[in-house]
């Protein structure tokens, strides 16, 4: 099974042209299913992360309803390895022995270590 990543924090009062675009440019990349991380902090709410997991899954799921798509979340961690050790669990574990590509911008995918990641410019 094709598996597409994406990964974001989603901190806007909506899902906006950016967040479509590039969310509809991956579910066309032919992937049998779509996982959608929303990073979390382990504090519910603060400045930098105002609006709470389910509430940004809620506006997701209203985009992508009808696709084949989940929507989990990926909460920080004291370190990168640590939050890559996470992330590679939670695909492992739910997807094994599957194509895994993790899907961002080239800023943003530079620093993954991950066997299959791709840039959307």
């Amino acid at each position: 099974m094709k598996v597409g990543v994406v990964i974001g924090r989603f901190q806007t009062p909506y899902i906006h042209t950016g967040h479509k675009d590039f969310i509809q440019k991956v579910l066309e990349k032919r992937n049998d299913h779509l996982v959608i991380f929303i990073g979390q902090s382990r504090v519910q709410v603060t400045t930098e992360n105002p609006l709470p997991f389910n509430l940004i899954k809620n506006q997701l799921n209203k985009f992508t309803m009808g696709g084949d798509v989940t929507i989990l979340p990926l909460y920080d961690k004291p370190t990168d390895e640590a939050w890559t050790e996470s992330l590679d669990s939670i695909l492992i574990n739910l997807y094994p022995n599957s194509d895994i590509t993790i899907y961002g911008c080239k800023d943003w995918v530079s620093g993954i270590k991950y066997n299959s990641v791709a840039t959307m410019n």
